[in-house]
């Protein structure tokens, strides 16, 4: 598990190095990083219990995910995150409103897998 963790850390700032030096190409290096992390929590479990988390997974994170997103995009706190964000200001992208939200690959997509 460990190992799993270097990996990620060692992913997501590359990922953002990428993505900051302006390439035409969807760089998910740093989405996967994320998600390597995600998962984590649930690398034991068996699977009745990850499968009671994917089905209110599936049932309760559009509902939270419309909430997130529309406060996203009317700037209530979005801004301020991004503002505050050293990944936003050393890569020049929105930093970590991007990679959990707003990006090509965000990592809410975890939500609709279930």
């Amino acid at each position: 598990m460990g190992r799993i963790v270097i990996r990620s850390l060692v992913l997501i700032p590359l990922g953002f190095a990428l993505t900051a030096l302006g390439t035409d190409v969807d760089v998910i290096l740093a989405f996967y990083g994320a998600l390597f992390l995600a998962v984590l929590p649930l690398y034991r479990l068996r699977a009745r219990t990850l499968a009671v988390i994917v089905t209110a997974g599936a049932l309760l994170t559009p509902q939270v995910l419309y909430v997130i997103r529309e406060s996203i995009y009317n700037g209530e706190w979005a801004d301020t995150v991004i503002a505050y964000d050293p990944v936003a200001r050393l890569s020049g992208t929105d930093g970590l409103v991007e990679l959990l939200f707003t990006g090509e690959y965000p990592g809410e997509a975890i939500g609709r897998l279930g």
